[in-house]
């Protein structure tokens, strides 16, 4: 499931490279501000009953029947609710052509939640199988519409088609295949345990939500669609080793770690063999893209997209850093730590809402590079407490850290010195990329020792 889940998630991350070039930044940024608009529409009406349902230990035909009408009828009222609005957002914050996109994602937000409890009645009857092949057919079929709105020059609407009929191909084969699960009915005051249940979630979600979407709101009203293209887009760049790696591993660590028990000394190990594992694949990733990134960008993309290199570069460390933090609530929660979990998700929240507000006014350049400061240094707290409350010394960490560290500092440090900061043309891009990749691998081959042995932990444990 892990990796289906990263194949559609990269296959999105792809479309949205693809489609991008196609547009100017003005239009990406209307989806850029849209997406996180329904994102809320989605969190609030999942109330964490999602996460509830899965973990349950038992739910009836008749229960499970008053979620899935619940979950209807509070898509087609989130779905509504984002259509209605959509001239309101438009007008309010002076973003023409928002109101069609918003339209088009009340749709997709609709065919998304009314997904949420077929699947996770699959999930609880364990049919892991039906329910990757359902995800590959519909990302498959998907990709189809997507690639021929991409050569109707569809333009921008393209990536709302791709969602709509993603999500409506998954709620209508999940429906099928989930229907032996549940008795449609409309006692949803039978559902009231449940949300006792997810209040947490909901919680954090929040939390999460709020974090990581407050910046596109408030880069469109402040500085418009345009900068919040080149914002938005750079993004998706900083979330590559997420998206690729720490997310789909995350769910697996999770497992592993519950498997392993009460051996504190045993989770340990598995969690510096992750770190070090991830850190010597998106350490070199990431600063790969603060010298290479330049020549592809300009070549790919149209001027439209000035200053998209640099808002790329800016982000490059904090993505770096994210793909190992990230990995700390599984390990806060695996611990049974998750007031500690919540107050450092609103800690590290916290810090990023202040930053954003603080920069905003001073233009995309500041905003950008307060944001990556911030977050390395919020980032670097997490790692602090892991350490405490885990008993992993930060010399541990560090030394997990340092093949993938090393690697990518010393890459940049060759291709600095012999090409200068960047590599504008092929003369000179190919010839880093080269310097780059050899270096890199020679870093980590001088690291073998140390990377196998945690290879081989991970490969008895997980």
């Amino acid at each position: 499931m892990a990796a289906v889940n990263a194949v559609r998630s990269a296959a999105t991350l792809g479309i949205s490279f693809v489609v991008a070039r196609s547009v100017d930044s003005a239009q990406f940024g209307l989806v850029s501000f849209a997406i996180p608009l329904m994102t809320f529409i989605m969190i609030i009406t999942d109330l964490g009953l999602i996460s509830a349902i899965v973990r349950h230990p038992e739910i009836d035909r008749r229960t499970a029947g008053a979620a899935f009408v619940f979950f209807v009828v509070v898509g087609m009222a989130g779905g509504a609710a984002l259509f209605a609005s959509s001239r309101f957002f438009e007008t309010s914050f002076g973003l023409p052509g928002l109101t069609s996109v918003l339209k088009g994602f009340g749709f997709v937000a609709a065919f998304t939640i009314w997904t949420s409890a077929p699947r996770a009645f699959l999930e609880r009857a364990l049919r892991y199988n039906a329910i990757a092949g359902v995800e590959l057919f519909s990302l498959g079929l998907a990709v189809a519409v997507v690639t021929w709105c991409i050569f109707e020059n569809v333009g921008i609407y393209s990536i709302i088609y791709y969602q709509l009929c993603l999500n409506l191909s998954r709620f209508l084969l999940f429906s099928f295949l989930g229907q032996t699960y549940f008795t449609p009915n409309f006692a949803f005051r039978i559902l009231k345990p449940l949300l006792h249940v997810a209040g947490w979630v909901l919680m954090s979600n929040l939390v999460i939500y709020l974090a990581r979407n407050i910046d596109n709101i408030l880069v469109g009203r402040y500085l418009g669609a345009a900068s919040l293209g080149i914002y938005g887009l750079a993004y998706q760049f900083m979330t590559l080793p997420l998206v690729l790696i720490t997310w789909p591993v995350s769910g697996v660590l999770l497992s592993s770690l519950r498997k392993i028990g009460s051996d504190d000394a045993k989770k340990n190990a598995v969690i510096l063999a992750v770190f070090c594992c991830t850190s010597a694949i998106t350490f070199p990733m990431m600063a790969f893209l603060i010298f290479g990134a330049d020549f592809p960008i300009q070549r790919i993309y149209s001027s439209h997209w000035d200053g998209l290199y640099f808002a790329v570069a800016v982000l490059a460390p904090a993505g770096a850093l994210q793909s190992i933090t990230s990995y700390c609530g599984t390990v806060l929660v695996d611990r049974g730590l998750v007031r500690t979990n919540m107050a450092l998700s609103l800690g590290v929240a916290g810090s990023m809402v202040a930053s954003f507000v603080f920069s905003v006014q001073f233009g995309l350049a500041v905003m950008m590079i307060t944001y990556s400061v911030t977050s390395l240094v919020a980032n670097l707290l997490n790692i602090v407490v892991i350490s405490k409350w885990c008993g992993i010394g930060l010399c541990e960490i560090g030394r997990s850290l340092l093949p993938g560290l090393v690697a990518a500092g010393l890459g940049l440090a060759f291709t600095k010195f012999y090409f200068g900061n960047t590599a504008a043309d092929i003369r000179h891009w190919l010839p880093g990329v080269a310097v780059y990749a050899a270096v890199v691998l020679v870093v980590l081959w001088s690291f073998r020792a140390k990377i196998a042995g945690h290879i081989a932990v991970l490969g008895s444990d997980i």
